[in-house]
């Protein structure tokens, strides 16, 4: 079982696990299939970033908290990693999901047209990721 974790750019949210697939209908595997490849786009540009600032070591340790790829692990245990404080940690993932979450809107922004149209398409991918 993997997690998501979407925040709306500048909010925390928690993680959750994704639901049973093949209780889906076509309709809801398309926009499952849509939100993964928006989530998939942002994470790349994220990783883009931290490469262009320098910052690629924070991302690969921070990643399995951000896509849920890897297991969850604690503060403490990624600061040791990086040689930090679990509170730069705390930082600096929250900085990173605030520009994934940035990222993943501008996705859907570049899908629809008008301010109105992406606010709604923006709450259903969020809405689609929080129950995968």
């Amino acid at each position: 079982m993997s997690h998501r974790s979407l925040a709306a750019p500048g909010a925390h949210e928690t993680t959750l696990p994704v639901a049973d697939e093949s209780a889906l209908t076509p309709g809801q595997a398309f926009d499952r299939a849509w939100a993964s490849a928006l989530m998939e786009r942002a994470l790349a540009a994220t990783e883009e970033d931290c490469r262009r600032l320098g910052k690629l070591p924070v991302f690969a340790v921070h990643r399995p908290l951000l896509d849920g790829s890897g297991p969850v692990r604690s503060h403490v245990e990624l600061a040791h990693e990086l040689a930090c404080t679990s509170r730069e940690v705390t930082t600096s993932l929250s900085r990173l999901r605030q520009r994934m979450a940035k990222h993943l809107y501008a996705e859907v922004a570049a899908t629809v047209q008008g301010k109105e149209s992406v606010l709604e398409e923006w709450e259903s991918v969020r809405h689609t990721l929080q129950n995968m």
